[in-house]
């Protein structure tokens, strides 16, 4: 058995080098699918075969192959190029699997396979040539020009609820046709059961807690800074000559609001009307607040109110058209923007909304039209250029998207946001340089922890891409520090630690490793990555019984990594356990075969191998 352990204590560094090299494929997927459209609370998007989650944003481009989830107590909307709608519940996992083209002549495209591991999504299909398909792990729903609701339980238990449409759901025991309010339940192991009719509206009542945020921004009472602090000087000096307080205290809402104040924007608007200013602007600011706090019931309320009051205030009905469209009611939306323009032609908000009703119904050359009829109304509108930006970017136009987001920030450049936005935008072109520049740009600008956090972890996703893994590792680390509840990036940081920490163990640098180990272990403790790398430590310093106890660890966190089988196994034979390393290679080898990782099986056989020819 000596012969054994030496060869172990040979293959250790092979291992090693493996694991440090472990590729992740950084490709980005061709032609995109749709826009995150809104989120509320946290959305994760994972690139196919890319190592790592990351953090979606409003007009965040979804691809081929891209994972899309939301956490507990979140949810999230998406856009498809062919203007199909989908909504996702909280705690669901859906895979963006296959897309089709609409038509010969079309680039519009939609996913043709939806992959539904687990939670909940609606969506509301357009009418295209060709059947799309939803995949549950129990059943596959065939679908066309149809709206529906799909809810996958434990185990697999599927709920399928057609709204609108007809739906073909099969699996390998049954098939049955769904049709309006119908529902139909699915088990694993079982076919479909009989369609039922239902009250649809108890099912999907969670759909209206999901808008649309493309257009939940209220137009600046004043452009820049030098305004609002100009008009704030007046407005002070109309107070203090007991001169037009009602006035004065109306300029001095609209600057709170302007500057994000609504409590003080509130009392600054009733102290207004109470020294008798009953203007629509008034009425209007008073609604937008509610909007602002997302209290969608009063605030429709109060633009109808302003409407009826106000039958000639264009405004009141580019308001009331935004609340529609938040809830993708297009129709209603489309025809309270027209109304406001009627009534004003230069009411930028209800153009930019038209071209957004547009960009939803799948027409990117009406929206294009529309926002730049608004470019041409207001030159100085960063959202027109910020949505011309999200069409050409959908379009494959990616030189006009980056030059529109330039624009877009040369226009507001304190908008933190924005400028991180482009930051990752320019890192999807593999234009690092650029990226970098305006990450740390972003960062010396930011004015919130959470701020910090964003530049962090989207800097730390342009070193990962540059293979740049030791400020990669270091950035990632800041980033956790002003967020240590951010599920994603401690994932990304076990990812890159794994990475980052082998490389040193290859080079010998076992101090430096430790350190790193240390520094981590507050943030990825409850990942097998993290543990794999302690027991290769303890196993480094010969210290067997501790190794032995984190890579027992490493393969219950992580039972399907072949590594944490090979070093335990290597544990063992360290140990003298030679039966139990005996079953750990094994077990390794199997994995390995499984991911095709033909290197690594390979290299176990051959220790197999020598464990016959020494017995």
């Amino acid at each position: 058995m000596n012969n054994i352990y030496k060869f172990f204590c040979v293959l250790i560094l092979v291992f090693i080098l493996a694991v440090s090299t472990i590729e992740v494929s950084k490709s980005a997927v061709e032609g995109s699918l749709g826009v995150v459209a809104g989120i509320k609370g946290k959305l994760t998007v994972k690139r196919a075969e890319e190592a790592m989650r990351q953090e979606a944003f409003l007009r965040m481009q979804l691809y081929e192959g891209d994972i899309v989830e939301t956490a507990r107590n979140s949810k999230g909307c998406i856009v498809f190029k062919d203007g199909t709608h989908m909504k996702l519940n909280e705690l669901t996992s859906v895979t963006l699997v296959k897309s089709q083209k609409t038509s010969k002549m079309s680039a519009k495209k939609l996913p043709s396979l939806i992959k539904v591991l687990v939670g909940e999504i609606w969506m509301q299909i357009k009418k295209q040539k060709g059947k799309a398909e939803i995949e549950t792990p129990v059943a596959v729903a065939a679908i066309r020009g149809t709206e529906l609701d799909v809810k996958v339980e434990e185990a697999g238990r599927t709920i399928f609820t057609v709204v609108d449409g007809e739906v073909e759901l099969k699996n390998n025991y049954g098939m049955v046709i769904l049709k309006n309010s119908e529902q139909s339940i699915v088990e694993a192991g079982k076919a479909p059961l009989p369609p039922q009719k239902i009250e649809v509206e108890q099912f999907i009542r969670w759909i209206k807690d999901v808008r649309l945020h493309l257009t939940e921004t209220i137009p600046l009472s004043f452009k820049n800074l030098q305004e609002r602090t100009s008009a704030l000087g007046k407005a002070e000096d109309m107070i203090k000559a007991g001169e037009s307080v009602g006035t004065a205290n109306l300029i001095l809402g609209k600057v709170a609001l302007d500057n994000g104040d609504l409590e003080k924007a509130k009392e600054y608007f009733k102290q207004a009307g109470l020294n008798g200013i009953k203007s629509p602007e008034l009425y209007l600011r008073i609604a937008d607040i509610d909007f602002l706090n997302e209290d969608w019931d009063s605030a429709r309320t109060k633009y109808t109110e302003i409407i009826n009051k106000f039958p000639e205030e264009s405004y009141g009905y580019s308001r009331l058209a935004k609340v529609e469209m938040g809830e993708l009611n297009l129709t209603d939306a489309s025809d309270l923007f027209n109304k406001a323009l009627k009534l004003r032609k230069d009411n930028v908000e209800a153009i930019i909304g038209l071209g957004i009703c547009n960009f939803l119904e799948g027409n990117f050359i009406k929206a294009l039209k529309h926002f730049k009829k608004a470019l041409k109304a207001d030159p100085l509108n960063s959202t027109a250029y910020q949505d011309l930006a999200m069409v050409y970017s959908i379009l494959g136009r990616e030189e006009e998207s980056l030059s529109a987001l330039n624009k877009a920030i040369e226009l507001d450049p304190s908008n933190v946001e924005l400028i991180i936005n482009l930051g990752a935008e320019y890192g999807k072109q593999k234009n690092f340089n650029e990226a970098e520049k305006f990450l740390k740009t972003a960062l010396e600008k930011a004015s919130s922890p959470m701020q910090r956090f964003a530049c962090y972890s989207n800097l730390a996703n342009i070193y990962f891409q540059q293979n740049n893994f030791e400020e990669c590792f270091s950035t990632e680390l800041k980033a956790l520090e002003l967020n240590p509840d951010s599920s994603i990036d401690k994932e990304k940081l076990a990812t890159i630690t794994r990475i980052y920490v082998s490389s040193l163990f290859k080079n010998g640098e076992i101090d430096k490793a430790q350190k790193c180990l240390e520094l981590v272990s507050p943030f990825v403790a409850e990942f097998g990555d993290y543990h794999l790398l302690q027991g290769e430590l303890y196993y480094i310093k010969k210290d067997f019984e501790k190794a032995k106890e984190d890579l027992i660890k490493a393969t219950e966190l992580s039972p399907d990594d072949p590594f944490g089988y090979y070093f335990l196994a290597m544990t063992n034979c360290s140990l003298n356990f030679f039966d139990e390393a005996k079953k750990q290679f094994e077990k390794a080898l199997e994995l390995f075969e499984k991911q095709g990782n033909e290197q690594g099986a390979n290299l176990i056989k051959e220790i197999l191998n020598n464990f016959k020819s020494n017995q």
